[in-house]
């Protein structure tokens, strides 16, 4: 697990080590590219929401499997279930529960499976991607 400072000047650091963990997963460019982008996402939206204007870490652990690779965002912020939030299936169109969102149904989209939990003042969000 690495641990990084949720704040705007950490973004860059953190983005750099998102490219380096989807280097080496065997998904063509594209793929690659929408799941970096997806778990861009996911950081950018702990460190601009679930502290406010108090300091924080987010962290992060990498793992792979033989048929897929799993990433868990971990915050103490302020409780945030990002499922809540997605686009429900309507009369065959998907419509959003509220206002906004738009980056939470990239990510659903962008990954095979997502779960959250809220734990001894942590949001614990879970990513997998299948390989």
């Amino acid at each position: 697990m690495i641990v990084f400072s949720a704040s705007k000047a950490s973004l860059p650091e953190i983005f750099q080590w998102i490219l380096s963990s989807t280097a080496s997963l065997s998904l063509a460019a594209k793929e690659k590219n929408v799941l970096r982008v997806a778990l861009e996402e996911v950081v950018a939206n702990v460190v601009l929401h679930a502290y406010g204007y108090a300091q924080g870490e987010v962290k992060i652990q990498c793992s792979y499997g033989h048929a897929y690779a799993k990433w868990i965002v971990i915050d103490e912020g302020k409780p945030f279930n990002p499922l809540l939030y997605l686009p429900v299936a309507q009369g065959g169109k998907s419509q959003s529960k509220v206002e906004g969102g738009l980056g939470l149904k990239f990510i659903d989209q962008a990954m095979d499976e997502l779960s959250y939990r809220r734990l001894c003042g942590q949001n614990i969000f879970t990513l997998t991607k299948k390989l």
